[in-house]
């Protein structure tokens, strides 16, 4: 998180390029769990350290030293779940994705899809949108800071919104949503949490069955799986993608072999 101030605004921001264009004041990184005050009057900033405390309801298994160590060895699992086990590949260059079916006509008209994510979400959502670039389904993909977006940022016709979320109760991301929803964007979701605030409000999607989770490092590679097999699904779908059954079926194998791995 960045801080910008100039004589008569301070500005804060995720984006290093919001104080490239016509930003005079001097800017700071604000470090990690810090609460930081501004006086709207005098602009005086105040900072105070955060200290994080967690309560775990829980003891880590034998042999691990803390939930935490325990989770990021859960989170190679995680894979095998992301694609039920193999049950959601169909064949060696197809899959099937009940949550999407429902909703094929509509999600097949996307031509300009926009990934709804922040955090460790955003990341694995960049690595979603290097694969099913290659596919060639949409026109255009791009990856967009939940707390960034905004309306204009919206494509104007032929939009789609997937919502990358492990808890999938986060406000800004449920904002978006909405905001696409009244955009008359198609909208899916990938969440771990069935009974989420995302998924009541958009029913069509996928889930990465990755079981509870203290902390998102647990869900990485499940998104980024489930990401690349939902580009999978638009790719053996839509009747205006290139033809990618070579393609399709090296992502597939890659997926099967990480998950052989990491057993």
């Amino acid at each position: 998180m960045l801080l910008g101030k100039e004589t008569d605004r301070i500005v804060v921001s995720t984006e290093q390029s919001v104080f490239e264009e016509e930003f005079k004041g001097e800017t700071e990184a604000l470090p990690l769990n810090t609460l930081v005050k501004i006086d709207r009057e005098t602009l005086e900033i105040k900072r105070t350290p955060l200290v994080k405390q967690f309560k775990v309801d829980r003891k880590p298994r034998p042999g691990f030293g803390s939930i935490y160590e325990e989770e990021i060895v859960e989170s190679a699992q995680t894979v095998a779940t992301a694609i039920d086990h193999g049950n959601k590949l169909s064949s060696n260059h197809t899959v099937i994705i009940g949550g999407l079916e429902s909703a094929k006509e509509d999600l097949m008209a996307i031509k300009h899809l926009v990934i709804n994510a922040h955090g460790s979400s955003r990341i694995a959502a960049e690595f979603g949108r290097l694969i099913i670039s290659q596919l060639g389904v949409f026109e255009t993909i791009q990856v967009i800071d939940s707390h960034m977006l905004k309306k204009d940022m919206l494509p104007d016709k032929f939009g789609g919104m997937v919502s990358l979320s492990q808890s999938g109760e986060d406000q800004v991301l449920l904002n978006n949503v909405q905001l696409a929803l009244e955009n008359e964007m198609e909208c899916f979701n990938i969440t771990n949490n069935i009974d989420s605030a995302l998924s009541k409000l958009v029913k069509t999607g996928l889930y990465m069955n990755a079981g509870y989770c203290y902390c998102d490092v647990k869900t990485f590679a499940s998104k980024v799986v489930s990401l690349a097999i939902s580009g999978v699904w638009f790719s053996q779908n839509s009747p205006n993608a290139p033809e990618s059954k070579k393609l399709r079926k090296q992502i597939l194998e890659d997926i099967k072999s990480l998950h052989l791995n990491t057993l």
